[in-house]
Formats: structure tokens, C-alpha cells, sequence
């Protein structure tokens, strides 16, 4: 999923922090009262402490403007608020309540629940839908959460320590077992056919199938819908709509693993989509000598691919079994913020959000064998998507300048305050500023080098 990992919790930079300077000249917003589910915003640099006093250890901070969700009423001049689900302090008179935002329902001081799921990722929690929402925790892999019933094109509402939030449907999952299901056989949707994330239309919509595709089934079905493997993860589809061939009973075959029997490259940057046509929807888009996993099978000019993990579909032409030479294209980019060394053979840097200029401008400079580099591009639900991300490719990246892509990973983690960097991958491992005690963490193999990050450096900002 190209895994989502933005910190919404930044602390700023010594100094800064209310009660540990005078903001003279600063209107503060005294709150006296706030109620649970209310967003408190922060009307300064404010720490976040482990209990209702400044003799308690800081856990976290808030920036001028930063949103919080407040657990209770504000006492003694201190409010509980939810960070990463811990129940932790603020300063009452450095944040201001707005009840716009409140998450509870207003009229029943409830929310009906109408089923739960799995997060099969790391997954932000935002209070909007859209990647535009501020992120207001993280879930980890394997977390249940509780489903209202609400969805937003590809996002589903969950309620969380009583407020209401909402995370991208993709990564949800009825089946706590997931994504390592049991697969029984094979069917074919006779239309187009929404996939959902339960057995119901009031789950969010996962994509949608086009009629003729052949699904995997568990062998599980509910209330006239039926349960299938798609991507790792459990999904339902409607039963009605759904043919096991002929309509008589048959003995359906097990779905084989998808797998990889070689590796290719693209020729130029070209789309990876769900089917083998261009009107199935478009997961990302591989860049000029991205490589990539592919199965053998073809369709009518379409290549079976693997990209993390799942069964995609690259246009043939576009796909080589040798590695292009370099790009000498340059990236127009108006505003010249780039080194121009950098653009040789880039792709999306100019719709990178300033953050990624210094960071692309640093590392050309420190190491200029890396290149090119490619910003942002068609990824629903990764950091590319927004802009926010860049990877710095890494020539002989096993070889020789395996070194170079090390030390980049650890110049941008020992600077990571400098360069707002929210997480970092390299080589199937990743770390992250929310979980900078846990080290370099180990990812699950997502089916080829590149997309398991050992030809490139990835850093997403905040």
C-alpha cells in the first residue's frame, strides 16, 4: 500500500514550547471546559505531558495550529486528550475547544455501531476523508476497529474512544486472520461488481470488478453475500452476481500464490493497473528502469505483474527484460529550486510539496552517482500520491553503492527534525519518527526489489 506512516504529534523545537517561554503579544485561548470527542487546536507551541501538571514527563507537542481530540473536561487548568490512543495533558489555556469538530453524535451522545474490522496495516486514522485531513493517530497492523456504517468513496468512518474518524478503505478487512486467507476455488462475476470491505452494502467499497473476472473464494458466504480472496486481504462481493460457470454444481480449482518468475524493467513511465486493459483502475505508475516482478502470463498486450504482493497488469510494450540506459530527459521545472544535475532523467518532482527540495538538493550534492529521482505519481494512498514523497534511485544498489544507499538512510534519520521527515525505507526495512525508539523495522516482502525499496531510498515528509 505503499504503507501510509505520517506523525501527527511533532514536537517543536526547544524554546518554542508554552510554559517554558512568555508569548508576549499572543492572544491564547483560555478553555475552561471541553467535552469528550472535541477538537482542541493548539494557539501556540504547547507540550503534551504524561499527567495534569509541568511536573510530568513531556511525551509529545503540539504546533501552532495542530488539532487533538479531547477525552474528558478540562480540570484544574489541564485537559486529557488522545495521542496514539494514550490519554495524555495540555495546558488548558494554550488550546481552544471547536465543537464544529466534535465526533459524538450531538443528539444521542452515542454512535451505533453496526460492525467491526481489521486494519491489515500500519493505518492512518484522519478526521476527514481524504489524505487532505489531518492524521490523528496510527493503528497498527492487525488493530479492530468499530464501523458506523458511513463511507466516503474509498474511506469508511470507524469510532474510536468515543469520536467518530475515518481511514481508507483499502486497508480494512472483516477477517482478523487476514491477509494469510484460506482459499477454496474460483468464480466469475457475470457485471460489474463492487468489492466491499463486509458482507453488506453499508461497507466501504474496495474497487470495483469488472464482469468476466474470475475471484477466489474462501468458501465462506452471509446473508447472500460471498467471501473472496482479493490482493491478501478477505472482501465480499454479492452472491447474485457471481457464476461458478455452466450453473451446475462443479469442483472449482485452488487459486495458486501470485508469484514472480522473473525480473523486468519499463521502457518509459507507464501505469500498473488492477486488469489488462486501460479501463481497469490505475494502482501507481513505474518510472523509466523501475523494475518489476513479472509472472510469465500475458493478455491481449498485457503483462501479469507483481506489485507488493498482488496480481497487476503492465502494458507489454513498455516492459524490457534489460535495463534501460539512463534518461538524459531533463524535468522542466519552472521555479529552478532543484540542482539541475538532479532532474536529469526525474519524473513528478515538480509537484513535490518544498519540503523534498532540500532533501533531493542534499543528497545530489553529498552523493551525485543517485539518480534520478521520482516524486509524485498516480498512488492512491501513498505519499506520492499528495506529493510528499520522493525516491532516490540508487545505481548498482547491490553492489558497489549499497554503501551510499546506507548512508543516505542514516543521514536522513540523524536529521530527520531538519527535513520534516516522517518516515524513511530502505532495503525491506523502515523507520519512522513516531517510532523512532523501535528502530529500522522489518516489512514483509511485497514481491520484487523495487518495490521492496533495495534499489531506492524512500522518505516521505509530514
Amino acid at each position: 500500500m505503499g504503507i501510509i506512516l505520517r506523525a501527527l504529534i511533532r514536537t517543536t523545537a526547544a524554546g518554542t514550547l508554552a510554559g517554558l517561554v512568555t508569548v508576549s503579544g499572543m492572544v491564547l485561548g483560555p478553555l475552561s471546559q471541553s467535552a469528550q470527542g472535541d477538537w482542541l487546536t493548539a494557539t501556540t507551541g504547547v507540550n503534551l505531558r504524561s499527567g495534569p501538571g509541568t511536573t510530568y514527563p513531556v511525551v509529545g507537542g503540539l504546533a501552532t495550529g495542530q488539532r487533538i481530540t479531547a477525552l474528558g473536561d478540562s480540570t484544574g487548568g489541564w485537559t486529557p486528550v488522545d495521542l496514539y490512543g494514550k490519554r495524555v495533558f495540555v495546558a488548558s489555556r494554550y488550546v481552544t475547544g471547536d465543537t464544529t469538530y466534535r465526533a459524538a453524535d450531538s443528539t444521542t451522545g452515542s454512535t451505533t455501531i453496526v460492525g467491526t474490522a481489521t486494519t491489515t496495516a500500519n493505518l492512518n486514522v484522519r478526521t476527514g476523508p481524504a489524505t487532505t485531513y489531518p492524521v490523528a493517530t496510527t493503528l497498527g497492523k492487525g488493530t479492530s476497529v468499530s464501523l458506523t456504517g458511513q463511507t466516503s468513496g474509498t474511506w469508511t468512518q470507524i469510532s474510536r474512544s468515543g469520536s467518530l474518524y475515518w481511514v481508507s478503505t483499502v486497508y480494512l478487512t472483516t477477517s482478523a486472520t487476514a491477509p494469510a486467507p484460506v482459499t477454496t476455488g474460483t468464480a466469475t462475476t457475470t457485471t460489474n461488481l463492487n468489492v466491499r470491505s463486509g458482507p453488506s452494502t453499508s461497507y466501504g467499497i474496495i474497487t470495483t470488478l469488472a464482469r468476466g473476472t474470475a475471484v477466489t473464494t474462501t468458501g465462506t458466504t452471509q446473508d447472500g453475500w460471498t467471501q473472496i480472496s482479493l490482493n491478501g486481504s478477505l472482501r465480499w462481493v454479492a452472491s447474485s452476481y457471481l457464476s461458478a460457470g455452466s450453473g451446475t454444481s462443479v469442483t472449482l480449482p485452488v487459486a495458486e500464490p501470485v508469484t514472480s518468475t522473473e525480473t523486468m524493467y519499463a521502457t518509459a513511465s507507464v501505469n500498473v493497473r488492477t486488469g489488462p486493459a486501460t479501463s481497469y483502475a490505475v494502482v501507481t505508475t513505474l518510472e523509466r528502469s523501475q523494475q518489476i516482478g513479472v509472472t510469465g502470463r500475458t493478455s491481449n498486450g498485457w503483462s501479469e505483474v507483481v506489485w507488493q504482493g498482488a496480481q497487476r497488469w503492465v502494458s507489454s510494450q513498455y516492459l524490457t527484460s534489460s535495463q534501460p540506459a539512463p534518461s538524459t530527459v531533463v524535468e522542466p521545472i519552472s521555479n529552478s529550486s532543484f540542482l539541475a544535475s538532479a532532474l536529469v532523467g526525474s519524473v513528478g518532482l515538480g509537484t513535490t510539496v518544498p519540503a523534498i527540495t532540500p532533501i533531493v538538493n542534499t543528497v545530489e550534492s553529498r552523493w551525485p552517482v543517485v539518480g534520478p529521482y521520482y516524486g509524485t505519481r498516480i498512488e492512491p494512498g501513498s505519499d506520492h500520491n499528495d506529493g510528499r514523497a520522493v525516491d532516490m534511485m540508487i545505481p548498482n544498489w547491490s553492489t558497489t553503492n549499497k554503501p551510499t544507499g546506507d548512508a543516505i538512510a542514516a543521514y536522513l534519520q540523524a536529521n530527520a527534525q531538519q527535513y520534516d521527515v516522517s518516515y524513511i525505507i530502505w532495503r525491506q526495512h523502515i523507520w519512522s519518527v513516531a517510532r523512532a525508539s523501535e528502530g529500522w523495522r522489518p516489512m514483509a516482502d511485497r514481491g520484487s526489489y523495487t518495490a521492496n525499496h533495495y534499489d531506492h531510498v524512500h522518505v516521505s515528509v509530514n
